[in-house]
């Protein structure tokens, strides 16, 4: 039997609500400009205001190797920066992150929060993070 694609959805919020990871918003693109006006438009409003505790990430995923993918996450934002984020990722479909790359994308996300409260990485576009293995 095929497989099914998962319904769309209107709010690009995950499903679940385990943990910390819960708390993200997300968009695929076609292609890398519209991708990265968003990324820069959520990076700029991450950093406004003390960054609302919110951190943006672009990156690829294997199921599409070549869309690039936008996420802010973090803490819970109020609702009018939630609405913003929503209107910065518009223009892409909206994206559920699967459990384990969101924990990669936390962890990171503590990690930089241990050496300033702002750090940026870059990374050339085939670099693959390797998420750990359940139970292990």
């Amino acid at each position: 039997m095929p497989e099914q694609e998962p319904p769309r959805r209107e709010d690009p919020q995950p499903e679940h609500k385990e943990g910390e990871t819960s708390n993200y918003q997300a968009a695929r693109y076609p292609i890398e400009r519209p991708a990265k006006q968003a990324y820069i438009a959520a990076q700029t409003l991450v950093f406004s205001q003390d960054g609302y505790g919110l951190s943006a990430y672009k990156f690829y995923l294997p199921d599409a190797p070549r869309k690039p993918n936008v996420t802010v996450l973090g803490d819970p934002p109020p609702a009018e920066v939630h609405e913003q984020i929503t209107q910065i990722l518009q223009d892409g479909s909206p994206l559920v992150v699967p459990e384990q790359v969101l924990q990669v994308l936390f962890d990171r996300r503590a990690q930089a929060g241990q050496i300033q409260p702002y750090v940026e990485g870059h990374w050339r576009p085939g670099r693959v993070f390797r998420t750990p293995r359940p139970g292990g």
